[in-house]
């Protein structure tokens, strides 16, 4: 990575992509509170469908990256994934956590909390590995070729929840859909 970064502007070049990779956890920042109520007038099922299609959806702009992408467009893919993010992890919680009994409550947050952590590690362990394999060498042009392998199997993982989700959604009776009192 040193390598890639001119030796004439380092600090400025790493505070660019550090503002860059920033957008997504700001709009999760601000996405977090609005997602609450969102998913009480939606309705979890809907809510983990908008979320989940925007995930897809900043995978798909992701696949469109290449040298010469401009920043703009990295942003606003980052905006597309922060907002999905926010979304989800918001009515995936609300879901898991009403499986439970309010004295149950605390150990179910702790689970799905472990679970969440424990696959977000996967989530970037996984496509990092195949980043390396594909890229072989480390120039960027290699680099470039892996972030591709990546984006593509990050595509497929978020594409499987969607799928169960509209599957499940189809089968389930309106009645049996979770919604928040």
């Amino acid at each position: 990575m040193r390598r890639a970064i001119p030796p004439a502007c380092p600090r400025l070049r790493r505070r660019r992509a550090g503002l860059i990779l920033l957008a997504a956890p700001l709009v999760g920042l601000i996405g977090f509170p609005f997602a609450g109520s969102s998913v009480r007038s939606v309705g979890v099922d809907r809510a983990l469908l908008l979320g989940l299609v925007l995930l897809v959806g900043g995978a798909v702009l992701m696949l469109t990256w290449h040298a010469d992408t401009p920043v703009g467009w990295i942003i606003a893919t980052s905006l597309v994934n922060g907002l999905g993010i926010a979304i989800t992890l918001v009515a995936s919680a609300t879901d898991a956590l009403s499986q439970f009994t309010p004295e149950e409550a605390g150990t179910g947050s702790a689970l799905f909390n472990s679970l969440r952590q424990l696959g977000a590690a996967m989530g970037v362990g996984i496509p990092v590995a195949f980043e390396f394999v594909a890229a072989g060498r480390r120039t960027p042009d290699a680099a470039l070729a892996g972030s591709g392998s990546a984006f593509a199997i990050r595509l497929i993982v978020l594409a499987i929840p969607l799928i169960l989700l509209v599957v499940v959604s189809r089968r389930r009776p309106h009645g049996r859909r979770v919604v928040i009192q």
